[in-house]
């Protein structure tokens, strides 16, 4: 079988997908009832921290957060209530929808796994990205950006997912193409399904759009495109990418925020890596 018959073989499997979006993932229902919670503007701080305690490694990842560099504070909170006050509830909804996708995703097949693996490393990188980068221009809550980073390429998992039942596996060079023309259509179908901000499905939409950005302020698609230029520039070999003065996002920045690095990158990402580090860690 020649490469292009393989090709179309693997895309009218991502096809049916699109066309029967009822095998994709909903959300776990404890997400479901503490996102309705932070909705509601009467939830109290021990409202919502029962609702977490039901899910012991969503309390497990909330406390380390809370101890990673994005919050790291002279007096660490010991109980999920002092989490809640530290961090707020809107930093709390996004941890959770960060906490809820990869396991959102069920993959038992070993060469799966191992493209999962590979994408969940480098989405959990260049979500770090945006949290520092967040936290540093003053972006708030920086979870938001974290998360709003791993939300803009649910649609690679997506697109993984779809392969689960089939015995052909696409080689990565093929995964890779099949998310250049189907993750940004997944990502879209997905975050509508489970009742998105539509803030956030914009991301998704304009995401990698290198001259796109909105008026005003460094915004989350600003924060979001750093991210991503800066995980593109570090992890593949010949990125094609312009210059970074180049970027809408960029030229938003002011000294010293706008600072570049002997490598072309942004020094404020450069200069606090073991930051992105400790984060990376706190969510992988």
């Amino acid at each position: 079988m020649n490469q292009s018959t393989q090709y179309e073989i693997y895309r009218s499997i991502i096809k049916r997908v699109l066309d029967d979006n009822e095998g994709l993932p909903s959300l776990p229902t404890i997400t479901l009832k503490i996102r309705q919670a932070i909705d509601n503007e009467n939830t109290t701080v021990d409202t919502l921290a029962q609702l977490v305690s039901r899910d012991p490694a969503l309390t497990a990842l909330l406390m380390k957060c809370a101890a990673s560099p994005l919050y790291r504070t002279v007096s660490q909170p010991t109980t999920i209530q002092g989490v809640i006050s530290l961090m707020g509830m809107p930093a709390v909804g996004s941890v959770v929808m960060t906490h809820s996708l990869k396991s959102l995703f069920p993959i038992h097949n070993t060469a799966l796994r191992k493209l999962f693996n590979h994408t969940w490393k480098r989405q959990i990188t260049k979500g770090s990205m945006a949290a520092l980068i967040g936290k540093k221009l003053y972006y708030h809550p920086a979870e938001e950006a974290l998360t709003a980073s791993l939300l803009s390429e649910v649609g690679t998992l997506a697109v993984l997912s779809a392969f689960s039942a089939s015995k052909d596996i696409p080689s990565e060079e093929t995964y890779f193409a099949l998310c250049r023309d189907y993750s940004k259509s997944l990502g879209t179908i997905l975050l509508t399904k489970w009742n998105v901000d539509k803030r956030l499905i914009d991301t998704v939409k304009n995401c990698g759009q290198w001259q796109y950005t909105e008026p005003g302020k460094t915004s989350l698609i600003d924060v979001i495109n750093l991210a991503l230029y800066q995980t593109v520039m570090r992890t593949k070999s010949n990125p094609n990418l312009p210059r970074l003065k180049d970027l809408a996002a960029y030229q938003k920045l002011l000294s010293p925020f706008n600072a570049i690095d002997k490598d072309g990158g942004l020094l404020i990402v450069s200069d606090h890596q073991d930051e992105i580090d400790a984060i990376t860690g706190t969510f992988r």
